[in-house]
Parts: C-alpha cells; sequence; structure tokens
C-alpha cells in the first residue's frame, strides 16, 4: 500500500513540474524488477543485468577456495534478529533473545539428530554481539563467507534473507522457519518466511510448543528456475558478466 502511494505521488510530481527527471537508462534484473513508473518516460532505455549475488556466484565457479568445513554440514543464514539496529529504527517491538535462541538451538539439535551433520552459523555483518558471547551453543560462527557456505552445505536454514539466492543458484534444499517470537516482533516478518517458502516450493516450519520434524525436504527444481530468473538474472545475461553487459548497453546508447 505505501509504495503504490509513494508511486502515486511521485508520478503527479513527475507530470507536474520537472522537479523529477526521468532516467535515460535504466538497468535491472530479472523478469519480475520493481520498475517505478515515475522514474522512466518513452525516451528511457531499458538494460538487463545480473543480480550482485548471481555476479558472486559466477566468479565462484573459477576461484578454487579451500573448504572451510572438513565433513558435511547443514548452515544457518543468520540476520541478528534479536539485535538488528533496523529493528528499533522501524519501530519493531524488541524481539525476545532467549526464546529466540532458544528455539533456533533446539531446532538445529533435531536438525543435527536426524541428518547425522551439524549446522553452522553464517552470521550477519552487523552481528558484533557474536564475537563475545555464544548464542548458538557452541557452533561455529563465520563472517563474510555465506556463498561459499552455501556453496558446500547439504542443506540451508533460514528466515527471510534475500542470500536465499545462493540456495537457488547451488540447488540447495531450504527450510524456512519462524516463530511467535518473530510473528509478535512483526507480522510483515513472518508473512515474508512464507512468501519464500511458497516461492521455492520448500519446507517451513513454525517453531512454537507444537511441532515436529516430519518432512522430506528436497528442491523443488520448477521453482527454483522461475525465481533465478524473475529476480536473479534473464537468458540474454546469465552467461556474462555484468562489465561486459554494462558496456553493451552504453555502446548503444
Amino acid at each position: 500500500m505505501y509504495y503504490a502511494f509513494g508511486n502515486l505521488i511521485c508520478n503527479y510530481i513527475k507530470n507536474k513540474t520537472s522537479i523529477i527527471k526521468p532516467c535515460d537508462v535504466i538497468y535491472y534484473t530479472g523478469s519480475k524488477a520493481v520498475l517505478n513508473e515515475y522514474k522512466f518516460d518513452e525516451g528511457t532505455a531499458f538494460s538487463k543485468l545480473n543480480s550482485i549475488d548471481y555476479e558472486h556466484f559466477s566468479m565462484s565457479g573459477s576461484e578454487e577456495k579451500p573448504m572451510l568445513e572438513k565433513e558435511s554440514y547443514m548452515v544457518f543464514i543468520d540476520q541478528y534478529l534479536p539485535f538488528h539496529p533496523d529493528a528499533k529504527i522501524n519501530g519493531f517491538l524488541d524481539i525476545d533473545p532467549k526464546g529466540y535462541y532458544r528455539n533456533l538451538n533446539e531446532f538445529f539439535n533435531r536438525l543435527e539428530q536426524r541428518n547425522g551433520m551439524k549446522v553452522v552459523i553464517a552470521a550477519h555483518p552487523k552481528a558484533i554481539k557474536y564475537k563475545t558471547h555464544d548464542y548458538f551453543n557452541h557452533r561455529t560462527v563465520y563472517w563474510g563467507v555465506t556463498n561459499e557456505l552455501v556453496k558446500n552445505a547439504k542443506l540451508v536454514i533460514m528466515h527471510f534473507s534475500t542470500s536465499v539466492s545462493f540456495s537457488v543458484l547451488y540447488n540447495k534444499p531450504v527450510v524456512f522457519v519462524s516463530m511467535p517470537e518473530i510473528k509478535s516482533m512483526n507480522w510483515n516478518y513472518h508473512h515474508l518466511i512464507l512468501v519464500f517458502a511458497e516461492a521455492l516450493g520448500a519446507c517451513y516450519y513454525f517453531l512454537d510448543n507444537d511441532w515436529t520434524l516430519n518432512e522430506e525436504i528436497q528442491v523443488n527444481d520448477r521453482k527454483y528456475e522461475d525465481y533465478k530468473y524473475a529476480y536473479l538474472t534473464t537468458t540474454e545475461t546469465e552467461c556474462s558478466i555484468n562489465g561486459v553487459n554494462l558496456m553493451k548497453s552504453l555502446l548503444t546508447l
């Protein structure tokens, strides 16, 4: 609703004044890229690019890096929800750290017991508290290597991070997790988790007092493919890097 209202106001300003100048060229990624109408007119050129995550994915294929873990593992994509500064900026309710991490660790315990491998943590870049406090019951925490961790993981666990892109590109099964603490903090966060799970045909758990680990975790190839071309790349750009794509578009202006 807020997006539509903002777009309406900006369109009105563009049409009635010269304050907003339409773009000469707009670069976008995927068939479902959001294109604000007030940013373009009949003279605007459109050019396709890959997403940043797709660029990292493409480059990782040519880079030889040592394995971060020697044995099979699952990875949790952390979003630092109990302590993320954006929560206070946006006026969200505080999330109870004890309940949040207790629920997560219990879920990890059951996954580890069932799958016979450990969970490691891909920490959010702002997760400075993890450097001085153990919130994950002695599990290994990594910073700045989400791409590499997902690439070699057997399973990815997450809430609603856009790093789901790496799971799609590496064709990794994903488990989406919500809980009462997240739903109470911000219902939109909880809804985003449901949206991601539906979009990828993935497994979803709500960690209340009455949940069981009983679903077979698989990849929905068709939905992964749809997501890839909807948000991450295009058939025209997927085989080249953005530097080349950008140069081609500039030469045609």
